[in-house]
Order: C-alpha cells, then sequence, then structure tokens
C-alpha cells in the first residue's frame, strides 16, 4: 500500500500497517528530523535540571533572612524565565517536527512528489496555526481530563486529525476543529483503537528505552534521544494515515459504497 493514494476508509488493521509500510519505507527522512527535535529538547530539559541542581547547591541557608530572600527571589525568577522559556522551545520544535512529518506522509499517500524541503517550508508557513491550535486543542483536553477523564478522551478523538486539516485542506484555524469532528465521525470508537494501539507501541518502546540507555551514565540522555527518535513518528504518522482514511470514508459515501470490517 505504501505509495498509494487511499480511495477508501482502511480497517484498523491496514491503518496500523500503512503505518509502519510508510515509516520503514521512508525512514530516513522521517527520522531525522525527529531526533534533531529530541536532541533539543533533551538538552533544554537538561539544562532546566541542572538550574534545579544548581539551587539546590548554592542556596544557602544560613544567611541572614533578608540575604535568604533576596537569594530565593533572584533564583524564583530566573527559574521560572529558563521554566517558560523551555517550554516555549519544546512547544515550537514539537509542533515543527509533527508538522513536517504529516505534510509528508501526506504527499506519500496522495502520490505527489514528496520532498522534505518542501514539507519544512510548509510547515514553517503553517506554524502560526498549528501553535494556536495544538494549544487550544491541548487546553481543551487537559480540562477534559482533569473534569472525569472521559471527557478528555473524548475531545482528543474529536480534534485528533486538526493538524493534517491545516495542513491539507485549505480552511480556517477555527475552522479545523469542526472539520476534524466531521471527519472522525461515526467512527469514534475505531479512532481511539487505532490511537491506542500506536500510543502502546511507543509507550513499551520507551521502557525499553529507558532500560538501554540507563547504563550509558552521563550520556543515557543522549542515547534515549536517538532511540526514542526511531518510535516518535508512529503517532504522527498514524494520525495521517487515520486522516485520509476518513476522507476515504466520504469517498465511500458519495457512491454509497458500504464500509469496511472494523
Amino acid at each position: 500500500m505504501n505509495g498509494q493514494k487511499l480511495l477508501r476508509e482502511l480497517t484498523v488493521e491496514e491503518t496500523v500497517s500503512k503505518t509502519f509500510s510508510l515509516y520503514l519505507n521512508n525512514l530516513a527522512l522521517f527520522f531525522i528530523p525527529f531526533l534533531i527535535s529530541s536532541l533539543v529538547n533533551s538538552l533544554i530539559i537538561s539544562t532546566f535540571l541542572d538550574y534545579i541542581r544548581y539551587i539546590e547547591t548554592n542556596f544557602d541557608f544560613g544567611a541572614p533572612a533578608n540575604e535568604i530572600w533576596f537569594q530565593f527571589s533572584a533564583m524564583l525568577s530566573a527559574l521560572l524565565l529558563i521554566f517558560f522559556l523551555s517550554l516555549l522551545v519544546l512547544w515550537i520544535t514539537t509542533t515543527v517536527t509533527h508538522g513536517i512529518c504529516i505534510k509528508y506522509a501526506s504527499n506519500l499517500i496522495s502520490e505527489e512528489i514528496p520532498s522534505f524541503g518542501n514539507a519544512f517550508s510548509f510547515a514553517i508557513r503553517k506554524l502560526p496555526s498549528l501553535l494556536v491550535m495544538t494549544l487550544i486543542v491541548d487546553i481543551l483536553v487537559i480540562f477534559g481530563l482533569i473534569a472525569l477523564v472521559v471527557p478528555g478522551l473524548i475531545l482528543g478523538i474529536m480534534y485528533s486529525l486538526v493538524v493534517p486539516v491545516i495542513l491539507n485542506e485549505n480552511v480556517g484555524t477555527l475552522d479545523s476543529l469542526s472539520r476534524s469532528k466531521s471527519l472522525v465521525n461515526n467512527r469514534w470508537l475505531k479512532t481511539f483503537v487505532v490511537f491506542l494501539i500506536i500510543i502502546i507501541v511507543v509507550a513499551v518502546a520507551s521502557v525499553i528505552i529507558g532500560l538501554i540507555a540507563a547504563p550509558f551514565g552521563s550520556l543515557s540522555w543522549l542515547a534515549s534521544s536517538i532511540l526514542n527518535a526511531l518510535f516518535a513518528p508512529l503517532l504522527p504518522i498514524t494520525i495521517t494515515v487515520h486522516y485520509f482514511s476518513m476522507h476515504g470514508k466520504e469517498e465511500q459515501k458519495s457512491i454509497l459504497l458500504p464500509p469496511p470490517p472494523f
């Protein structure tokens, strides 16, 4: 199925198979941007943790009260600044990397000539919309999970296809929410199962990676970054394949074909 345009809805098995087929046949081009992103993110997290350790070892608890307050204020201000800058960089790098991956996978599926450079430039052009929508969806899902867990899962499913919608359709930023909801309509359980399978695969891989990287000591972050980058593309590729599968669902409806088995 690799490189073939999807003109029908896929089963869960076909979606997972298509995901791995796309990834394995284009491994280097999917792996490299995630490797760069993973290394950058690991360095940012490491810097933040190093500053926390610096505070722990350099805070003078025996100083006079006014000196303690001055130290606390200065260190807290610096810590908050580093924290929010780290979040901003992590947010941008993750969004860009997922955008590149989804656009490149979209080009492969839609039989356009795939180009890493074009995928990168397109993701950068769409970055403001992607950042706004990922922030909105994340906030909605987090509040839903805090509420009763289930609402968060429902919102996550409803808006799971927002990024490929923005990258592949000429719709407004907010319109991408309703478009994503429309695409997964009557396929909520299927969408949940597809993503659950890939999330389990990535989670199990992450545990194994942690065990493999542990013996590397001070270089464990580097080993983890490289190994995590191998599995990170699976989720955005799955999102892309499922997006085109839901497009296929609409095509089938227009010509009155029955849906596939689950």
